[in-house]
């Protein structure tokens, strides 16, 4: 028989921002069930088997890489 985690168990085991298991599996980045009422459940070797293939990226766990970039220059040097 299948195990099957909740949303806020995931949360804490892929280390996302509260709720955010549920939205990705609402919007089928995540492998998920749904069931009657809107209760997602999240089978452990499924989703086991999908991390394995791709990791789960979300606004939160990506660098901002613009934060260090010096200013835009002209072409010659001098600023307009």
């Amino acid at each position: 028989m299948p195990e099957y985690m909740r949303p806020e168990e995931v949360d804490a085991l892929l280390k996302l921002r509260s709720g955010q298991a549920a939205r990705l599996a609402r919007r089928g980045s995540l492998p998920a069930t749904i069931l009657p009422g809107g209760v997602i459940r999240f089978e452990i070797q499924e989703l086991q088997a999908f991390l394995k293939v791709k990791p789960v990226t979300t606004p939160a766990s990506k660098p901002d890489t613009t934060a260090t970039l010096p200013p835009a220059t002209k072409a010659g040097g001098a600023r307009q």
